[in-house]
């Protein structure tokens, strides 16, 4: 018997409703969902398609992204490609879909001008005109032309955030892309690394599923892309 006269199994009580208060906390329904990420990992054969599936719901209501996309590079032709989506409108997903770009697409230099946030993380901001021709139709430009950002953290139409899906030797599997949040302000820290560490989660799952020889997930994703209501060239 404890001598302080605190039994055991008052102990064991706290312990246990301090676990189940923590679970309403929004932070740990995100670490949540990357556990159920992370449990595709487990099974001898990852399916990337639907991996890639529950990634973007995460992201679209645990860090509230309103807009976020991915693309995949297909093996078959070395080109990368949009892929799936999740909130953004069939108009601008159509504009997305024509579009292919080879691996010198994200660096953050050339047509393409964003600011480096970090080793695969770059931020576009429209003013920079981060858009080559045939991207138009990825954004409503009339909006980001009527536009004003009142303070630093406000995000306009035409902004986005690509946060790199790379391999073991640091080559380009594929990227998010995330260009709108709910609250209209650009994506904190803290949703980027958030990003960041969902964009590994899914680079295991596609260097798995490459090396098991299986088919392209590219294509596999593409065919369920339109049931899942997506740098441009």
């Amino acid at each position: 018997m404890n001598e302080s006269g605190i039994g055991p199994e008052a102990i064991k009580m706290k312990v246990k409703m301090d676990y189940a208060r923590l679970q309403k906390d929004p932070g740990i329904r995100a670490l949540d969902s990357i556990l159920e990420l992370m449990a595709h990992l487990k099974k001898p054969s990852v399916d990337v398609r639907y991996l890639i599936d529950d990634a973007l719901k995460l992201m679209y209501r645990q860090l509230h992204i309103k807009e976020i996309t991915v693309g995949l590079r297909d093996p078959s032709d070395g080109l990368f490609r949009y892929v799936a989506q999740q909130g953004v409108r069939d108009e601008i997903w159509e504009g997305h879909r024509q579009l292919t770009y080879k691996a010198d697409a994200f660096t953050g230099r050339g047509k393409w001008k964003g600011t480096v946030i970090s080793k695969n993380s770059i931020l576009y901001l429209v003013e920079d005109q981060p858009y080559a021709d045939g991207e138009k139709n990825t954004y409503q430009e009339h909006l980001s032309q009527v536009s004003k950002r009142r303070t630093m953290e406000d995000s306009i139409e035409g902004d986005y955030l690509d946060v790199h899906i790379t391999g073991a030797n640091g080559e380009i599997l594929g990227w998010f892309e995330a260009s709108s949040m709910w609250d209209g302000k650009l994506p904190s820290a803290n949703t980027i690394r958030w990003m960041e560490l969902i964009a590994d989660i899914v680079a295991i799952a596609l260097s798995r599923e490459r090396e098991n020889g299986l088919q392209n997930p590219a294509a596999r994703t593409a065919s369920k892309a339109d049931s899942v209501p997506s740098k441009k060239q």
